[in-house]
């Protein structure tokens, strides 16, 4: 490790950074997962689909496309993508939460 001193240094080592990232995401879903009724969900219906799938949809393609104009490998573009997907679906949901 550098003698640069970083904030993410200081809360968590790196080696626990990804497993404390991951285990934070799944409990943030998991909480907004219990507060969904379903028949909210089913009271709006299509659009709530349509809304749903666009929002999965376009932030994996925007990624995707961005990483290959980068230059990445197809796997690398798919990864980014995905992540974005998912970052924006767990966003999207604390804040439907929120709400």
């Amino acid at each position: 490790m550098t003698s640069r001193s970083t904030a993410s240094a200081e809360i968590a080592p790196p080696k626990l950074r990804a497993p404390i990232g991951t285990l934070a995401f799944g409990a943030l879903l998991f909480a907004v997962g219990l507060e969904v009724r379903f028949d909210d969900l089913f009271a709006v219906g299509r659009p709530a689909v349509a809304t749903a799938l666009v929002g999965m949809v376009l932030p994996m393609a925007v990624g995707i496309a961005i990483a290959l104009i980068a230059g990445e490998a197809i796997g690398t573009a798919a990864f980014v993508g995905l992540a974005l997907a998912a970052t924006s679906i767990g966003i999207t949901s604390r804040v439907l939460a929120e709400m």
